[in-house]
């Protein structure tokens, strides 16, 4: 007796639920509280079903358990990390869990022949589908809205079987390792990239600034002998128009002295102009032989008018004596 009425009373918690099957057909979802059923003809309904805790150690695992007791509270279901491939062909690591609620225990039962293997296999094919459709810098910048489509998408999906999805979250996202030495080698292949880059900008820089530095030192160069070949034009006139006035004015104190002599100028003219050539003919070499006329008057003319154009020889040694004195 004592065995019939364990088997016949069933104390249910709150927040669970049990199915009976009389003759192996649904009778009946158990309610928080006491039941009772007929031994020989009723029996509670196994459910294989997976849980997911967080130990000690902040690692998440799961429990499988058969039993006939489901927990109708909002759960945890960790789905088996997978590899997926973005839009530009990035290999991409995904972990995913799913908060959910049993909201229909019969649904849940008998609606689908594997519930457990059913949400792994929609939820793949629907992580893969997203992943799919983005690249890697955008699922990495969407990851919130990744969230909330798999949600939306995953409450379609697994509303007949009487799950409710209350949200979807990625735990972890990030490129699988080969991945990641192609992307590092990228990143170093394309900072090389920018340095030959700039290096090559800077050399170009350089040689541009050189050339108009040196353009600017020829026009620099040019317009200074420009203005030196001015200044000395200028002093050239400058001098020649000087040495002009000195000639003037030392032709005017050449002919004031002559005038003061009594000499006439074409006298001091002819007389400068026999100096110079017997000056020329006493200097001048090769044995050369002078002929002067041998009339002695003409000579004797012109030795005669000398004292009156440079004054007498006595005259000139005695200022010549005061001077040294």
């Amino acid at each position: 007796a004592g065995f019939i009425l364990r088997k016949a009373v069933y104390v249910v918690k709150e927040n669970e639920a049990i199915v009976i099957e009389r003759l192996g057909k649904f009778k009946k979802v158990m309610t928080p509280g006491i039941n009772f059923i007929f031994p020989l003809f009723d029996n509670p309904r196994t459910f294989l079903w997976r849980s997911t805790r967080v130990d000690i150690n902040g690692k998440i695992t799961d429990d499988t358990s058969n039993g006939f007791v489901i927990d109708l509270r909002e759960s945890v279901f960790n789905f088996l990390p997978q590899e997926v491939f973005s839009k530009d062909t990035v290999y991409i690591d995904v972990c995913v869990v799913m908060y959910y609620k049993i909201v229909d225990v019969q649904a849940a039962v008998y609606e689908v022949d594997d519930l457990l293997s059913s949400l792994t296999s929609t939820a793949t094919s629907a992580v893969k589908e997203v992943f799919s459709n983005l690249t890697f810098t955008q699922a990495l910048e969407s990851q919130r809205q990744i969230c909330e489509h798999l949600t939306e998408e995953f409450r379609r999906a697994f509303k007949g079987w009487g799950i409710h999805v209350e949200r979807v979250e990625l735990l972890d996202l990030q490129p699988t390792a080969n991945t990641k030495e192609a992307m590092r080698n990228q990143m170093i292949a394309e900072k090389r990239r920018r340095c030959d880059f700039i290096r090559s900008e800077g050399q170009k820089t350089a040689l541009r600034l050189k050339a108009e530095g040196n353009k600017l030192v020829k026009l620099n160069r040019g317009i200074a002998e420009q203005e030196a070949t001015r200044k000395i034009s200028e002093g050239e006139a400058a001098a020649r128009i000087d040495l002009a006035r000195a000639e003037s004015a030392a032709l005017e104190s050449l002919a004031s002295a002559v005038r003061t002599d009594g000499a006439s100028n074409i006298d001091y003219v002819v007389s400068q102009r026999y100096m110079e050539f017997l000056k020329a003919a006493s200097t001048a070499s090769g044995g050369k032989t002078i002929v002067l006329p041998y009339e002695s008057n003409g000579i004797k003319g012109t030795v005669d008018v000398l004292p009156q154009v440079y004054g007498n020889i006595d005259t000139a040694k005695a200022k010549k004596r005061r001077v040294h004195l």
